[in-house]
């Protein structure tokens, strides 16, 4: 696999990912190594497991994991994950 297939919507596929998250960007940094961004879907509504009902969203904290290497790249995906109020 060349640089130029790692697309959103191949990375969509491969990742597995799925509402509310959305592949929002894909970095190719000196290969072999390829960097995911990840984003949440807009209207998103969170469910608060504690108390029930809407979630509030209070910030977010970036994350990074390293993901299992694709087709020979280093596979790191990056997202802002909400936290809940």
């Amino acid at each position: 696999m060349n640089e130029e297939g790692f697309t959103s919507e191949f990375s969509t596929k491969i990742l597995g990912v799925e509402d509310p998250w959305k592949v929002h960007g894909v970095r190719v940094i000196k290969a072999p190594k390829v960097v995911v961004i990840l984003d949440i879907s807009a209207g998103t509504v969170w469910k608060d497991e504690k108390r029930g009902g809407r979630g509030q969203v209070h910030g977010s904290s970036p994350r990074d994991w390293l993901h299992l290497d694709t087709y020979g790249y280093v596979t790191t995906i990056k997202a802002s994950v909400p936290r809940l109020k």
